[in-house]
């Protein structure tokens, strides 16, 4: 038979096989898992006709692939095409680049190689239709060899489970047709020892999931060192795959996606597509999860790009991700290491310029690791530390730490008086921690920028000193059981957002909170169901003419005894919602609000003020409001006080500085004890006063008589 030649591979693996029961069963499932591991598969669909040749395509798909893969059955060589594909099996391995896998799916080798069984009433058949006797040697020559390879013997092979069989089918398929090295450049010198020395350190015999990162300023061989690592390690993993130049690349809109997507078609030998990086992530920890891979990842320049490229959680026990940097990065994360590691000092020593540590979710880690006095660290990342209990006094020493995450580290119950020599510190982040006490020493972190305390449940107290975090922008107690904070926390004056949700203990907050002239975050604190008294000041600048609607919270506060509302910036504002759901509200104080726009109030209200509010006409309607006994109007600009007969109860009444035009309804209100009328140019006339047999205080002038 003439063979052209064998060089030109389309396919990596040839499938061979005969039977519809095999075709439906096994194959289908090996082709398909071949296919999702990214192995390029050539199958035969369609059976050969009895007494045709094979066809020139199967012939042309044999020269054309890397390897192929007879899958033996029973009735295999009954098949005239299943024979003429071994025999050309055969001749293409005789060329030097073409290997045979051989499956013994039920029949055993022995059977293959000797042609007895079903394989010798085969050929006897063969023999009777006619096959000239030197076609049915050649058959059975090829058979011969192909018995005595290497193989599966599927009914003894993991003891007959056809997907275990199927799995190391393809990892040693993916063995074989492993990436080619990465080129180097020539006539290297020295490099030798710098590779011998990274292997020792990778201990590659591991199960654990590694990264090695290679810093160094630009030019002094970081990439040419891992990528003769990368050639020295890539027979021993069952995917491979490398990234270069990520910091360059990073820099172009959805150049991350593009490098995520270029890294997965290479590990899985095929192209594809993610709408987003989350959904790249995602495919990558549910596809390697279980793969042992190798990757390269060069020029990386932050931590973002490590979680869409190379997270460990990423990929499957052994896999190693070798990183080469500009930055210092020591990534442990989701490590087994412990604080007792001999390897710890050396570490540090030998990372003395180290910028970034992350042991996130080193779950045997108890105590925090010690600190050189000379380290320049910047970012330190212990979350999800969960047997972690204590910070090491030796961060103290750590002046230039600007980054300190200790979420979900659930054991750490006090936070280390040395922060208080932590003047770069600019983020805390302690969530889930079971801190009890915040507390910060007079002139410390003065650079802190966020503060997050969000689940700490055990959080009782907040003192007077987080009013001396003066460049604080976001800070977060959710879920605290806080039943006060400090004054100090309106001393905060570049506090951007505040959060409190949850915090069920909480009864009042300080009249100070919204003294920020940055606050630009309304809190949303609707879950502070026993919450009595709100003070709060709000710059309003951005709102235009309304409040957004996720104010309304205020409106859902049960316990509520006491409101003020107060907007800084000088415009009159709409409130939302619906305040007559606040059954237990009896003071209510309104500050630069606009008046025709005021929300229903409870009936029962028993103190109500309003300053500097503006109407277009008349004050809102007050008729129903029978419990009012306090009633203070200043620098409001309204026509007359709609309903102020209606108020038979009240007791004070108090207008100042305000343009209303007639206060005949006076004559109405006989419990009427304290009287203040100051100011009002626009008021015409009083009723007569002397009647008023309850009046004990009385200030009357500059009104226009």
């Amino acid at each position: 038979m003439d063979v052209s030649s064998c060089s030109s591979k389309i396919y990596d693996v040839f499938l061979s096989f005969r039977g519809r029961d095999v075709r439906k069963s096994f194959a289908d499932c090996l082709y398909r898992g071949l296919k999702d591991a990214g192995i390029s598969v050539f199958r035969d669909e369609e059976a050969l006709p009895v007494g045709e040749p094979i066809d020139p395509k199967l012939v042309q798909a044999i020269q054309q692939s890397k390897m192929s893969m007879p899958i033996f059955s029973r009735d295999y060589a009954s098949s005239k095409s299943c024979l003429m594909e071994v025999q050309q099996m055969m001749e293409c391995q005789g060329k030097g680049d073409h290997k045979i896998l051989p499956i013994f799916f039920d029949v055993e080798p022995s059977v293959v190689k000797h042609q007895n069984d079903t394989f010798k009433i085969s050929f006897t058949e063969h023999e009777q239709n006619g096959v000239d006797p030197e076609t049915i040697s050649m058959w059975k020559y090829a058979l011969e060899k192909i018995g005595h390879l290497k193989g599966w013997d599927l009914q003894n092979f993991e003891n007959g489970y056809h997907s275990k069989a199927i799995q190391g089918i393809i990892s040693a398929v993916r063995g074989i047709l492993k990436k080619p090295e990465l080129r180097l450049p020539e006539n290297l010198v020295g490099l030798d020892h710098n590779v011998e020395e990274v292997m020792r350190r990778l201990d590659v015999a591991s199960n654990d999931v590694r990264i090695i990162v290679i810093h160094g300023i630009g030019g002094v061989g970081k990439t040419t060192l891992a990528k003769a690592v990368y050639n020295q390690l890539c027979h021993r993993f069952e995917a491979c795959g490398h990234v270069d130049n990520i910091r360059e690349a990073s820099k172009e809109i959805s150049g991350l996606r593009r490098l995520q997507r270029q890294l997965v078609s290479e590990l899985l030998n095929k192209k594809l597509k993610f709408n987003s990086l989350d959904e790249g992530v995602r495919f990558m920890r549910e596809r390697f999860s279980k793969t042992k891979v190798l990757i390269l990842l060069d020029d990386l320049d932050n931590r973002k790009q490590l979680e869409f490229l190379g997270e460990l959680n990423h990929y499957g026990p052994g896999s190693t991700i070798i990183v080469t940097t500009r930055k210092v990065i020591l990534n442990l994360s989701y490590s087994q290491i412990t604080r007792d590691i001999y390897s710890w000092t050396e570490i540090m020593k030998s990372t003395r310029k180290l910028k970034v540590l992350d042991l996130k979710a080193c779950v045997n880690l108890s105590g925090c690791i010690e600190f050189p006095a000379s380290m320049t660290l910047k970012v330190l990342t212990l979350e999800d530390c969960r047997r972690l209990r204590q910070i090491d006094p030796s961060i103290r020493y750590l002046k230039e730490l600007e980054s300190l995450n200790l979420k979900m580290c659930c054991e750490v119950a006090n936070l280390p008086s040395e922060l208080s020599f932590m003047t770069c510190l600019k983020e805390l982040l302690i969530d889930g921690t079971s801190v009890s006490k915040l507390h910060f020493p007079n002139g410390s972190m003065k650079q802190l920028k966020t503060l997050s305390a969000r689940g700490c449940k055990r959080l009782r107290e907040t003192t007077d000193s987080i009013g001396g975090l003066k460049s604080l922008s976001h800070l977060a107690l959710d879920d605290a059981i806080i039943e006060k904070l400090p004054r100090s926390i309106g001393e905060l004056a570049k506090l951007e957002s505040l959060s409190l949700r949850n915090c069920q203990n909480l009864l009042e907050l300080p009249d100070s909170l919204g003294g920020s002239n940055e606050l630009k975050v309304v809190p949303n604190l609707s879950n502070l169901v026993n919450l009595k008294e709100l003070h709060l000041r709000l710059d309003a600048t951005g709102y235009s003419s309304r409040l957004p609607q996720d104010f309304e919270w205020v409106s859902r506060l049960p316990k509520l005894e006491a409101l003020q509302l107060s907007f800084t910036n000088h415009f009159e504002l709409r409130l939302p919602g619906n305040f007559a759901g606040l059954s237990r509200l009896r003071k209510l104080t309104l500050i630069y609000v606009d008046l025709q726009h005021l929300p229903q109030l409870p009936s029962r209200l028993s103190r109500l003020s309003l300053q500097n509010c503006r109407s277009s006409s008349n004050s809102p309607d007050l008729s129903n409001m029978h419990g009012l006994l306090e009633l203070e109007l200043e620098h409001c600009e309204m026509a007359n006080i709609c309903g102020l007969h209606r108020l038979e109860a009240l007791q004070v009444l108090r207008v100042s500085y305000c343009t209303v035009k007639t206060l005949e309804a006076l004559e109405g209100l006989r419990h009427l004890r304290d009287l203040t009328i100051f100011h009002c140019s626009s008021l015409a006339n009083l009723p007569d006063l002397s009647h008023f047999e309850m009046l004990q205080e009385k200030d009357i002038e500059y009104w226009n008589r």
